[in-house]
């Protein structure tokens, strides 16, 4: 559970359905009462039509019907002459009893109306039921099948039968998977390291996708060798990207719960080049640690141990960090003391070992000047990883420090300093003067044409503070009850409401109002100004009136906003588990160009909550300062090196619904701020990539401001 990061196919019309089809017509009550007698019509290839009678004496009519291909079936109850109902069944457990979870459609228009079930089925045996609703009644049943037609068997039914897909061409292939057709595999070799990519789409229903390793080679695929899988949710397309390193690999396909779909699998591979010497001696050299310094590479079973080499010129405070792993591996400080390139003991100065792809780290305080080393070694597994190296202005406390937008817009254009102080401005809280907002509006920099949601609790859209401010989709024509900008949900003409799967994600708790007014409020007599106050705000409602919600909500906001256009996405809500469907989703943001604001949370934990955890690769993550500069009591520290800065977050005064205002602390309060900043970015330079802009916030945070 997630909470708020603050304190406080087509059918026949009827009118085809009597004329070209073959009729049956049969006596009355031909059909059986129950399942157990029911009229058995064989294997239904073409459509049926037949007749028969309900009513007070003969309460139900079943019929019993196979299919031997996956099948598009409609089936029409029609001629009535008082009111009866239509269920379409299988009886899963053979008991002859009809439970609710085999009820697979139904229909119970009232009087002498129609009833109709559409409904794709897999090969199979299935019942008609008709059931008398009021009086008797004459029917007429049409049973129409439409076979699915699938594509071609290309991918073989086993390992050894594996379709022989060369990478060389990143090949893109079309198969199905059935229920008569359960897995698909594709075989692969690979002869060095290589980045390959399993992408499986274009999905009419679920599947899975697994990739394997033969280990033991014997054509079965034993406990250990399946290296990875991908199971996301419906037609969603299913991806793996994995480092791999020389030998042959298979990717197997296969759906869940026995669906029938057509799909594409598109596989290719990337070279990943060892760019880090081996030893001592062959150290990639980092020149001079004059700065935060970024290596990235990948160490596996062939390629055990990197070295990196880097000169510290005086004493300094020393960071450093290895992220994004996907396996065990550990990280050294060395100094070759004795200059004989080889590490003797003692010469190791600190290690970091944490278990599984957890991210490795190291701090010291006082490291003196002088030549050293860090190396990365394999512990378990393949994995790419990113080395930083950062001397003198990292706290494990408050991250990289005081967020500034003067400096953050102004290093976004590439100017060598930041803008000019301005004066304090009247009506505007003490965060807003903190952060040097008004030193960047004097630019003419206020966010305009930059749209930022806010996933929370909803937004009160009518507030006059932000009312102007509020997203309006363009796609879509008000109350008309149809999507018509195609983007899966109706008449969402200000955002969406994923808690009560509606259209309206008015504010019903305070806090995402409040958040939405530091971001955003309008420069206008209110005492309330927001960071970027002509930025766009786009009401993305995951939470109810409670502070709860699940992950799939919200990863479904974060979702929603990016395909429908948000620049920046404000999270401030978190987590102390780690929640997979969460991360792909701002991974996805990320990859789309959308940078996303994460409140560290509220526990006084040495680390931050999720996903702000996830800044270590992608995202930046927010701690709480008070008005004293110092780090908030509450506050979640970095802990680790990542995109950690600090912003204020006691006492933040900001809109709240029903026009009105109130203070709030938290670090709920403290992202916001970076999102108005972020905002303030892209006015000013829409061209900077969401890692451009982590960069330069961290990058132009001053550790100074902050009192330890």
């Amino acid at each position: 559970m997630f909470n708020t990061e603050d304190d406080s196919t087509p059918s026949l019309s009827l009118e085809n359905h009597s004329s070209g089809l073959a009729s049956s017509l049969t006596p009355t009550d031909l059909a059986g009462n129950t399942l157990a007698t029911a009229l058995d019509l064989g294997i239904i290839e073409t459509p049926q039509m037949l007749q028969d009678s309900v009513g007070e004496n003969d309460l139900h009519d079943y019929y019993h019907f196979q299919l031997i291909a996956p099948t598009n079936l409609e089936v029409l109850l029609y001629g009535l002459e008082s009111d009866a109902d239509l269920r379409l069944i299988q009886d899963l457990d053979n008991n002859e009893e009809v439970e609710y979870d085999e009820i697979l459609g139904s229909s119970y228009y009232t009087g002498s109306n129609p009833d109709e079930v559409n409904q794709i089925l897999e090969a199979g045996s299935y019942y008609i039921h008709v059931d008398q609703c009021i009086g008797d009644t004459d029917y007429d049943l049409l049973i129409n099948p439409a076979p699915i037609p699938l594509q071609p068997d290309v991918g073989g039914n086993s390992l050894a039968t594996a379709h022989n897909a060369s990478l060389d061409t990143a090949p893109i292939i079309t198969d199905s998977v059935s229920a008569v057709d359960l897995e698909d595999y594709y075989r692969f070799d690979l002869t060095g390291t290589h980045r390959v990519t399993s992408l499986v789409y274009g999905l009419s229903s679920n599947v899975n996708v697994d990739l394997i390793q033969d280990i033991n080679n014997n054509g079965i695929v034993d406990p250990g060798e399946t290296l990875a899988t991908a199971d996301n949710y419906g037609s969603i397309p299913e991806e793996l990207r994995e480092a791999l390193t020389t030998g042959t690999y298979y990717v197997r396909v296969y759906p869940e719960e026995l669906n029938s779909t057509d799909y594409s699998l598109n596989l290719s591979a990337t070279p990943i080049l060892d760019g880090a010497g081996n030893s001592l001696e062959t150290a990639h050299n980092l020149i001079g640690l004059h700065g935060l310094q970024t290596a990235s590479d990948f160490i596996s079973i062939e390629d055990l141990e990197d070295y990196y080499r880097f000169n510290l010129p005086e004493t300094r405070e020393f960071s450093l960090a290895l992220l994004g792993l996907e396996a065990d591996a550990e990280v050294e400080l060395i100094k070759d003391m004795n200059v004989n390139g080889i590490v003797d003991p003692g010469e190791v100065i600190a290690g970091s070992y944490s278990m599984g792809n957890l991210p490795e780290s190291i701090q010291i305080t006082n490291l003196a000047a002088g030549t050293y080393y860090v190396r990365v070694a394999q512990f378990s597994g393949n994995t790419e990883y990113t080395l930083n190296l950062l001397p003198d202005i990292y706290s494990f406390e408050w991250g990289y420090g005081g967020v500034d937008a003067a400096s953050a817009v102004a290093r976004g254009l590439g100017l060598p300093s930041a803008f000019p102080e301005v004066p304090p401005v009247d009506k505007t809280a003490w965060g807003v003067e903190w952060v040097n907002a008004p030193e960047v509006w004097a630019q003419g920099y206020t966010g305009e044409n930059i749209t930022v949601a806010v996933v929370d609790t909803g937004v009160d859209y009518t507030h006059p503070d932000l009312a102007n401010n509020i997203w309006i989709n363009p796609g879509e024509i008000a109350d008309n009850g149809i999507d018509d900008d195609d983007n899966g949900y109706i008449d969402d003409i200000r955002g969406w409401n994923f808690s009560d799967s509606n259209n309206d994600p008015m504010d019903l708790n305070a806090h995402g109002t409040h958040v939405a007014g530091t971001i955003a409020a309008i420069n206008n007599d209110s005492a309330v100004t927001g960071i970027a106050p002509d930025a766009t705000i786009m009401p993305v409602q995951v939470f109810g009136a409670g502070d709860y919600e699940t992950s799939d909500a919200i990863a479904n906001g974060v979702r929603y906003a990016v395909d429908n256009g948000a620049d920046v996405i404000n999270l401030s809500l978190g987590s102390t588990s780690p929640d997979e469907i969460v991360e792909e989703a701002l991974q996805y943001a990320h990859e789309q160009g959308v940078v996303v604001a994460m409140a560290a949370g509220n526990d006084s934990s040495s680390e931050p909550d999720f996903p702000a955890r996830y800044a270590c690769d992608f995202g930046i993550a927010v701690g709480a300062i008070e008005i004293t500069n110092g780090l908030a009591e509450f506050s979640n520290e970095s802990g680790i090196l990542l995109d950690y800065v600090v912003a204020p977050g006691v006492e933040i005064y900001s809109t709240t619904p029903g026009n009105q205002h109130a203070f709030l602390n938290g670090t709920s309060m403290a992202t916001p701020h970076v999102a108005g900043i972020a905002a303030l970015m892209l006015s000013a330079n829409p061209n900077l990539t969401p890692t451009q802009v982590e960069d330069i916030l961290v990058q132009t945070a001053d550790s100074h401001r902050i009192i330890g």
